[in-house]
């Protein structure tokens, strides 16, 4: 049997969470909106950083399977992969530090 490779393997895992997340959310989202459960409204800054959350596995596994293809010698999707989960990485850390601070009340 072949050895998964570590980047892949976190990839994969990473992607699982982040739709873990988005299927608990959906279903929360369902149950709010029949009643079942009362709706919560969270301050902005709460928001903030529950979005980034949420995200945060979602940049973690573009950036691990850019390292993937990297290493199996595709560099023009490695590039774009790692350029595009950085930048939203920086983006959104500058949003939940804006949201944090108020900006968006």
């Amino acid at each position: 049997m072949k050895k998964l490779n570590k980047n892949l393997l976190v990839a994969i895992i990473s992607i699982l969470v982040f739709i873990l997340f988005i299927m608990g959310f959906s279903v929360t989202s369902s149950m709010v909106q029949s009643g079942v459960i009362e709706n919560i409204d969270f301050p902005q800054s709460v928001q903030g950083i529950l979005a980034f959350i949420t995200f945060f596995p979602l940049l973690l596994s573009l950036f691990f399977f850019g390292k993937f293809f990297e290493a199996k010698g595709l560099y023009p999707v490695a590039k774009v992969l790692k350029f595009v989960s950085i930048a939203l990485f920086a983006f959104s850390i500058f949003q939940a530090l804006l949201s944090l601070l108020g900006f968006y009340n």
